[in-house]
């Protein structure tokens, strides 16, 4: 209960002042994304994603979260995707800043969350992020998106919710 306070605290400073601004699937130049690496389903969406993003000259930068005790998750690992273990913690669960500085501060078009349950780290870095627009997997818990998406029952995949995605910012139309 005394760490939930304390953690609580922590969110409520590391809330970023940042431009909330709605872009279209065409008109993103940078994605960032954070995602469970135990997670089988998030490696699928996140390949996903990082090859659309390389076919259509997209700069992507990625957060690998690994809470577990498996510590082959460096292998799966692609160019642009840092990993963050519980050795990179505090004891609240705050990321070492010297890992997630360049992710938190870098003014991405579109911030993408893959969890599709709570998690401290998630949450720290989404509201850090200064990223124009951010989008999450629909949870029972309060969320830091611009943009949540919930997925059907049988359909709750992140690679679901990344196409559903895709079909949203598709139908946003600029100004």
């Amino acid at each position: 209960m005394f760490r939930q306070r304390l953690q609580k605290k922590i969110l409520d400073k590391a809330v970023a002042k940042r431009k909330v601004q709605f872009v279209s699937l065409d008109m993103i130049k940078r994605i960032t994304f954070i995602f469970d690496v135990t997670d089988e389903d998030s490696m699928e969406a996140v390949k996903f994603l990082t090859s659309y993003a390389r076919d259509n000259k997209i700069e992507y930068h990625g957060m690998a979260i690994n809470l577990g005790k498996n510590n082959s998750s460096e292998a799966v690992l692609g160019h642009g995707i840092k990993l963050i273990t519980k050795k990179n913690l505090s004891k609240l669960g705050v990321p070492d800043f010297n890992i997630v500085q360049r992710f938190i501060n870098d003014c991405s078009d579109l911030f993408i969350d893959f969890s599709n349950k709570y998690c401290f780290v998630n949450e720290y870095l989404a509201l850090s992020s200064m990223s124009g627009f951010k989008v999450g997997r629909h949870t029972p818990e309060p969320n830091p998106y611009d943009l949540v998406i919930k997925s059907d029952e049988e359909k709750n995949s992140a690679l679901d919710f990344v196409k559903k995605l895709f079909f949203y910012l598709n139908s946003i139309k600029p100004l």
